[in-house]
């Protein structure tokens, strides 16, 4: 189990992640996307995003999260819940 001074780095750097410019994000993605992370970690990644995504799109917002929330509730509305199962391989 994840302690909770672990999680509250771990939810720190991944909140800071938000902060980089486009040029950064796009190197993040890219050295994710582009052999950076094993396959099966990138699903496991995506997994938890859509997980995360149906959480936020049941949650309360406001003006600092409403567009977030919004667009994890279209997410939510368009993928039917059969389809988002991402299986560990």
């Amino acid at each position: 189990m994840i302690s909770n001074t672990e999680l509250s780095g771990l939810l720190n750097a991944v909140g800071n992640l938000g902060g980089l410019n486009d040029t950064e994000k796009r190197e993040v993605i890219d050295a994710m996307t582009d052999g950076g992370l094993h396959r099966t970690n990138l699903q496991s990644f995506t997994r938890f995003i859509v997980s995360y995504f149906v959480k936020l799109s049941q949650s309360s917002h406001d003006l600092r999260n409403e567009a977030s929330v919004k667009l994890a509730k279209k997410f939510v509305e368009r993928i039917p819940e059969d389809e988002r199962f991402l299986p560990y391989i």
